[in-house]
């Protein structure tokens, strides 16, 4: 027994030797340091690199600019059924090729990625064309890029997008809506910028469910034209969860439906009629005046009925 654990020692301490070899790093292997950053910022980016982030990062201007996009949702903000207003809380993700932003790594002690400020590269200005605010959400944006050796270039700029929506609420409230964002490159058509989706849908890794809405379906949709303006817009098809617009309001307006039937119930000797009739009035009158604080004072543009609710509450009264 004593041999046998005398010819094993041997192997096991080879066997060490080898896993400690390995994990131990390459005397070839050069790490970064400060100097090699700066470096190779000053070489790509500096004043004596000749590098224009206002021009295309192209060696051939007549190529098109690739710009791949996709859209992480964080949280549904608010629709707003008076002012027929949708905010999302979201980011994008574009993903192009900068031609200009390249560099060999061992000559910058194995540097392979760097995350220059947004305002120190090429990067396509975007603007919210059916916003209700400012168009230019990311003009003074600082939000992470990413710059990789061979001119792969990521940015992730992330804001609140208030938009315009058309709602429709004739079904309210068991209604669906359709809204958009809609992003258009500003100063670039087609033949100098396409736009390309990496999915058809809305990433949802991050998002925090709403207690009112819930997300049916989304899309992305890219477009443009020789004349105008290359863009993407991104579709959410919404449905809204009643569950306490029914117990809060449906469900005591119809209560007082039967209540009222009692009034002929009621012995005229008691000589109350008229003051429970009047009772019931007044409570359908406060339910209906939340119902209307929530609804739009005139029915918007191309929708074809008044809500129902509103309808029903009317010719109840």
């Amino acid at each position: 027994m004593v041999k046998e654990t005398g010819k094993l020692q041997p192997l096991l301490s080879c066997w060490l030797l080898c896993w400690i070899y390995l994990l131990l790093p390459s005397p070839c292997e050069q790490s970064p340091t400060y100097s090699n950053v700066t470096n190779l910022f000053e070489d790509i980016l500096g004043d004596s690199s000749g590098y224009n982030h206002a021009v295309r990062p192209l060696l051939n201007q007549s190529q098109v600019s690739k710009v791949n996009v996709t859209f992480e949702i964080i949280a549904i903000v608010e629709i707003d059924a008076i002012q027929q207003k949708f905010i999302v809380n979201g980011f994008l993700g574009l993903y192009w090729k900068d031609e200009l932003l390249t560099w060999n790594i061992p000559d910058y002690g194995n540097v392979f990625l760097i995350h220059p400020y947004p305002n120190q590269i090429w990067r396509p200005r975007l603007v919210l064309a059916n916003t209700l605010e400012d168009r230019d959400l990311f003009e003074d944006d600082y939000s992470p890029v990413l710059a990789y050796y061979d001119g792969i270039i990521a940015w992730f700029p992330g804001s609140l997008f208030p938009t315009s929506c058309k709602l429709d609420l004739y079904r309210y409230p068991l209604d669906k809506q359709a809204c958009s964002i809609d992003m258009y490159s500003m100063g670039l058509t087609l033949s100098q910028i396409e736009f390309t989706a990496m999915a058809d849908v809305v990433s949802k890794e991050f998002y925090v469910e709403s207690g009112e809405w819930k997300i049916e379906k989304t899309r992305i949709e890219v477009g443009g034209s020789i004349t105008s303006f290359s863009f993407f817009r991104i579709h959410f098809t919404l449905s809204r969860l009643p569950g306490c617009f029914i117990i809060n309001i449906v469900a005591p307006i119809v209560l007082m439906s039967f209540l009222n039937i009692l009034v002929f119930v009621i012995p005229v000797e008691s000589g109350e009629k008229i003051s429970y009739g009047i009772t019931v009035l007044l409570a359908l009158t406060v339910f209906m005046s939340i119902v209307s604080s929530q609804l739009p004072r005139k029915k918007p543009n191309g929708t074809r009925h008044h809500p129902t609710s509103r309808e029903y509450s009317t010719k109840y009264v």
